[in-house]
């Protein structure tokens, strides 16, 4: 920030600064070179220092401050909940006061990731309304703003959250809503991953033909595009199609396929959801040495990184292949 509001000022001058503050108790080394404002020196530059302020200095400033928490915002806009959960805690407030400071000095690019990653939290989190909120208010922006490709944007994670809901119905009008767009901007990547939305839809309803079809226009353009991560999350909503089906060999052939892309490229995230399934797999065909062993597979990596949601599934598939071998001490333990 300093760097792009006052190129004079060094870091041994910003170093100098946060000792002599520290020295004085006004902050409070966090570590990692963070400090926390005292609440009364917060109130101090507020109430005096912003308000004598040159106005044109303190909008340079802001327009920094903007810049820097929306890039750090964007940067974490697409991880997961365990990547989020320490920065949001530190610095939601932040991204909150940026948001409100870019929507006043009109900074598009940094508004919209600033809401996009918000937004993103929220819905991590599964505060859905005000994740509904924040994408509708993002839509509106870009449609005002002409920006078609971030409006679908928009509406496909309006759809997300609507799905979640289980509002199956809305969700559906959101996604083709969004691929509207994309199929009249000729954006395969966008209009790829709505598709794969609505099979996922259809497979809710168990209407396993029309879900498939979704996933075979998705795969297609993701295999086309050298895609391997899209590519991969397909052929894993195929796998499931089938074995919903009780096709356990087709499955395991869509399931492997995935599995292969996703320990070649390190998604760990991934590998765990199809090792879980291929768990069921072996446990569907009462093949219990194997179906434990993909277990806790899965189970090693959930655990690793914090996934409780994931961790209780694999441990009551546990539970429940313990109990179909008769171990019903084990079983409840699960």
């Amino acid at each position: 920030m300093a760097n792009q509001a006052d190129p004079s000022m060094t870091r041994p001058t910003i170093d100098r600064l946060s000792r002599a503050l520290e020295g004085a108790g006004l902050v409070r080394d966090r570590g990692n070179g963070i400090f926390e404002l005292h609440p009364a020196l917060t109130g101090y530059l507020r109430a005096s220092i912003a308000r004598a302020a040159d106005p044109a200095l303190l909008d340079l400033w802001t327009r920094a401050f903007v810049d820097v928490m929306a890039r750090f915002a964007g940067a974490l806009a697409p991880g997961e909940l365990y990547e989020q959960r320490v920065p949001f805690h530190v610095h939601g407030a932040n991204f909150h006061h940026a948001l409100t400071e870019a929507e006043r000095l009109k900074l598009d690019t940094p508004f919209a990731a600033l809401v996009q990653s918000l937004a993103a939290y929220a819905q991590n989190t599964r505060d859905f309304a005000g994740a509904a909120r924040l994408f509708t208010r993002l839509a509106d922006a870009r449609r005002d703003a002409g920006d078609e490709e971030r409006e679908a944007g928009a509406y496909h994670q309006l759809g997300i959250i609507a799905q979640e809901q289980r509002d199956f119905a809305a969700a559906e009008q959101w996604y083709r809503k969004a691929l509207a767009i994309n199929e009249k901007q000729g954006n395969e990547h966008g209009a790829a991953s709505t598709y794969h939305q609505l099979g996922v839809i259809a497979q809710e309803q168990r209407d396993f033909a029309a879900a498939e079809q979704w996933y075979r226009k998705s795969l297609a353009i993701e295999e086309k595009q050298g895609n391997e991560h899209g590519a991969a999350s397909a052929y894993h909503q195929l796998g499931r199609i089938a074995q919903e089906q009780r096709d356990f060999a087709a499955a395991e052939q869509w399931y492997r396929k995935a599995l292969a892309i996703n320990e070649k490229q390190g998604n760990e995230h991934g590998a765990a959801s199809t090792y879980h399934q291929l768990g069921v797999i072996a446990q569907e065909q009462r093949d219990f040495a194997a179906a434990d062993q993909w277990y806790r597979k899965a189970l090693a990596i959930e655990q690793k990184q914090g996934n409780e949601h994931g961790a209780a599934s694999t441990y009551g598939q546990l539970g429940i292949l313990a109990g179909l071998q008769e171990r019903f001490e084990e079983s409840g333990q699960w």
